[in-house]
């Protein structure tokens, strides 16, 4: 199955880190985060991967080409100005096949790839999110209500609710029909614009994790998982 990561933003968090390196780029312990999570996904399986670039774009391209030195074989899709979430994956439709797993490029989780596939198959919903527990790590705040029936039934980026009981982890499954949603004006975010209409047509599932999530957002969420890699 494909893989199409998420890797065009500016990474305005990190503030001068970013000036001159895309975020999924700053090395970890010497290696690019990006190549760190590539190998990993070929470990899990994946051999064709769609990388959807913006910002410092030809920084990816150099390094990374076709993909051949790592084992895979990796596809472009540049915007040239910003997409959002929603709009680079959009901009991506030549390039993919009938079902395929998106993920951040700037975020690690632990997952078997190959059972959340198979869930996902036995959801036969558009999109199935992978979730983990706030209390697995006090720096996340719980987005997502997942019911005992694996049904999303909200989905809230920059509300808190009472109810919600899990975090985004920025893992999905898709099946291209979704992109009839992806109807313009552009930038379209998947978590504020196309998760609402999901869950709306009851389209959206949700896998549970109890795995730890990382992301490198800032400069002490980057050194947690330098921490992490040292024995991973």
């Amino acid at each position: 199955m494909q893989i199409v990561v998420l890797v065009g933003g500016r990474g305005t968090r990190l503030g001068s880190l970013t000036n001159d390196i895309p975020k999924p780029m700053m090395m970890i312990n010497g290696i690019p985060f990006l190549e760190i999570l590539i190998k990993y996904l070929k470990q899990q399986g994946f051999t064709k991967i769609i990388l959807c670039i913006g910002y410092l774009s030809n920084k990816i391209e150099n390094y990374f080409l076709d993909g051949r030195k790592f084992g895979v074989e990796i596809k472009y899709s540049k915007e040239e100005t910003p997409l959002g979430t929603g709009g680079a994956v959009s901009n991506a439709i030549s390039l993919l096949e009938d079902e395929f797993i998106i993920i951040n490029g700037d975020t690690f989780l632990e997952l078997d790839y190959k059972k959340f596939i198979d869930f996902s198959h036995k959801q036969k919903k558009l999109c199935v999110v992978v979730g983990f527990s706030s209390n697995q790590d006090s720096d996340f705040i719980n987005n997502l209500f997942i019911n005992k029936e694996s049904e999303v039934k909200t989905y809230s980026k920059n509300k808190s609710f009472s109810n919600l009981n899990y975090v985004d982890a920025g893992i999905y499954f898709f099946k291209k029909e979704f992109m009839k949603f992806l109807n313009g004006p552009y930038p379209i975010s998947l978590e504020n614009d196309i998760f609402p209409k999901l869950i709306q047509k009851k389209e959206m599932s949700g896998y549970v994790t109890d795995k730890k999530f990382y992301d490198i957002g800032t400069p002490e969420k980057i050194n947690k998982f330098k921490k992490f890699f040292e024995n991973f």
